[in-house]
């Protein structure tokens, strides 16, 4: 995929959930994170390597477990952006 910048249109009807918040867990964070390695074709591990974070730190995001702290989440996204892939809600940016 390298060189062609993908965009997947998220299917997110409110808000990005805001850190600290109460525990009502925001799904669409880790779903963005597996659908944007999908288009990469990527593995956990790949993802993991290439943001320079912990496979098990993406295993368990992916699977809703846990919600990696924002320095984390910033560095998966960055890493995503850098490979080409631009995730939208309803056509602007969409979050994680």
């Amino acid at each position: 995929m390298a060189g062609a910048r993908q965009r997947w249109n998220a299917p997110i009807g409110s808000k990005c959930r805001q850190p600290g918040s109460p525990s009502s867990r925001y799904d669409i964070a880790w779903l963005q994170c597996r659908a944007a390695r999908a288009l990469l074709e990527w593995s956990q591990a790949e993802l993991a390597y290439q943001a320079r974070v912990a496979a098990k730190t993406v295993a368990d995001f992916e699977r809703g477990a846990t919600e990696p702290n924002p320095r984390t989440l910033a560095r998966i996204a960055e890493t995503r952006e850098l490979a080409g892939i631009e995730l939208l809600n309803n056509g602007a940016p969409a979050c994680a």
